[in-house]
């Protein structure tokens, strides 16, 4: 989504498992419309729940490499702190 010139991604999963695992769990149905990679700039990540098919620890790792943003519920920044997220990059909401 872009707003105002600024980039937004809700709920990103470029995996190809829904799961914590690779090679376990829902697998995707379609490969995704661009790869991870290719990208432009996002200014920020909102997470809207903590389910695997919404939360991709290797999407949002990358992304976290890229100085993105995450904006979280209340509770899931200790998810992107345990996978070396920077604090700095996490803001949570209630």
């Amino acid at each position: 989504m872009e707003l105002d010139g600024l980039r937004f991604l809700i709920d990103p999963v470029f995996s190809d498992y829904a799961s914590p695992i690779n090679g376990v769990g829902p697998k995707r149905f379609h490969s995704p419309p661009i790869r991870l990679t290719d990208l432009p700039h996002i200014d920020a990540v909102l997470i809207s729940i903590d389910h695997y098919d919404h939360l991709d620890m290797h999407t949002i790792q990358y992304l976290a490499s890229e100085c993105t943003r995450f904006l979280v519920p209340l509770g899931v920044g200790a998810h992107l702190d345990e996978w070396d997220v920077p604090k700095t990059q996490i803001t949570e909401l209630d």
